[in-house]
């Protein structure tokens, strides 16, 4: 089979995998909308003291924070890895000059600090919120 029948065969597929991604889901878009008008409605419901009542005690208040936090510092996890891989990438085509190695050296030297204050950081948060969950009397 050369290469001209091969593509020709594939075509078809790719065509209909295409659509398949396409219009499926806009055949659920109704649902969804449904289920988003519904839930939002309960939202109101229970915030205005109507319908079914959400709990909250200390425990929802701390794992929001947290799960925050933890948002938070997977992004700064995610730009320090480019910038690291950024570096690497100017020290690897730096061909000998020795002011991009320097440059390169310093910015993972700046990486590495700046990972270690966010960790550091994140240790400290932790002990303050244990400390607060611990003091929180719910009533």
């Amino acid at each position: 089979m050369n290469n001209k029948n091969l593509i020709k065969s594939f075509i078809p597929a790719l065509m209909l995998i295409l659509a398949a991604s396409i219009l499926a889901p806009a055949a659920h878009a109704a649902t969804m909308f449904q289920q988003m008008s519904s839930g939002f409605q309960n939202m109101v419901n229970a915030a205005y003291g109507g319908g079914t009542a959400v709990a909250v005690d200390q425990n929802t208040f701390l794992n929001s924070l947290i799960t925050i936090i933890n948002v938070l510092l997977t992004f700064v996890g995610v730009v320090f890895f480019l910038l690291l891989i950024y570096a690497g990438f100017l020290w690897m085509t730096a061909r000998g000059n020795e002011e991009q190695v320097k440059k390169a050296k310093e910015l993972m030297k700046q990486i590495i600090i700046g990972l270690i204050i966010i960790i550091s950081s994140r240790l400290v948060t932790e002990l303050i919120l244990s400390i607060v969950s611990k003091s929180i009397v719910v009533s």
